[in-house]
């Protein structure tokens, strides 16, 4: 009888919580559902439309052999992290005795990476204090901007994946839990070479005067370290390798920065894929939370100008680094904070 007792008072118990969290429960469904139905769309966008299953079957499938293979060139060689992610996959697939293909591990890659990186975005501005209306939103328009982003290129994996890492750093950053960005640095250098900003992230996420005050000691350490690494692991890398042709028509230096500038489709990539979002960010600079202006110092103008230099412009995926953790979210609160008719702006100097 008293075990009876106990397990009815445990299911009311159970019933109550499930009552009392039912509007956190429907928001993280609302926000899941949104984020696999957006996935899903721009991932089918860019397959069936921008790219084509022929391409993954044959051009994709043969960048991805030519990094394993060692044959491949810079800087592409030295991007690691996916194609052993995706040889990984194959293993497991053949040890299962599961129906195994390429261009089934393509797709589905690409859509979990989508999905995550729909679903750390929402979690990331929400830390920011941006309202769950405003994180729809938010999320509509970074999938426009995702359906415009792949000119140039194929599936682009570790461009996709270096997104997830400065995501998921800068939710480590918010959440005041410095020591997740030793793992993520690690993983982001077998990525690709853009992410070693994770780490000055962290160094200027606690700046503020006087001087000596700049950081922490504990984030200081964690991020100096963080730094080592990827260097100490990205030269071993190259190292291992040897050099590597770097194969275009315009060379990194001047020569590709006045082809970026005069390339008419720089500019229609640019407006297809942000619109005038970064714009709306910008002109009202001051009234970003002190975090996000640290983060655009640090990342902002240096990843702009060595793209301009070295990369081509109209290949917009390039910038979404920058766009998905600094300016988007920034737009969203000062647009945010301009509409509110619930009173005064939501102060946010504690979000360093």
């Amino acid at each position: 009888m008293g075990g009876m007792l106990e397990g009815m008072s445990r299911i009311l118990d159970l019933r109550q919580r499930i009552s009392t969290n039912r509007p956190e429960l429907g928001w993280g469904f609302l926000v899941l559902l949104s984020s696999i139905l957006l996935s899903a769309f721009t991932v089918y966008d860019q397959v069936f439309h921008r790219v084509g299953l022929q391409y993954i079957c044959d051009e994709q499938l043969r960048f991805h052999r030519w990094v394993i293979e060692g044959t491949s060139i810079d800087p592409w060689q030295y991007r690691i992290f996916v194609p052993y992610l995706i040889e990984s996959c194959r293993d497991f697939f053949e040890l299962v005795g599961g129906a195994f293909s390429y261009g089934r591990i393509f797709f589905g890659l690409r859509l979990f990476q989508n999905f995550l990186i729909f679903l750390f975005f929402s979690r990331y501005i929400s830390e920011l204090k941006i309202k769950r209306g405003v994180i729809l939103l938010g999320l509509a328009i970074l999938a426009w901007g995702f359906t415009y982003s792949g000119y140039g290129s194929g599936l682009a994996f570790d461009t996709y994946f270096d997104l997830i890492f400065y995501l998921l750093a800068g939710l480590a950053i918010l959440n005041r839990r410095p020591l997740q960005i030793l793992p993520i640095s690690i993983l982001a250098a077998l990525n690709r070479e853009t992410g070693i900003l994770i780490p000055f992230l962290l160094l200027v996420s606690n700046f503020q005067f006087p001087l000596k005050q700049f950081i922490k000691k504990r984030e200081f350490y964690i991020g100096v370290i963080s730094l080592l690494l990827f260097v100490v692991i990205l030269s071993t890398i190259r190292i291992a390798y040897g050099p590597r042709p770097f194969l275009r028509e315009y060379p990194p230096g001047f020569s590709l920065l006045m082809f970026n500038l005069t390339h008419f489709y720089s500019y229609f990539s640019a407006i297809a894929t942000y619109s005038i979002i970064p714009l709306v960010a910008l002109v009202q600079f001051k009234k970003w939370p002190s975090i996000l202006r640290h983060f655009f110092w640090v990342m902002v103008p240096v990843w702009i100008l060595v793209h301009a230099f070295t990369s081509i412009v109209a290949e917009a995926r390039l910038f979404l680094v920058p766009y998905v953790l600094i300016l988007l979210p920034a737009a969203l609160i000062v647009s945010q904070n301009t509409t509110s008719q619930d009173g005064p702006s939501l102060d946010y100097q504690e979000l360093r």
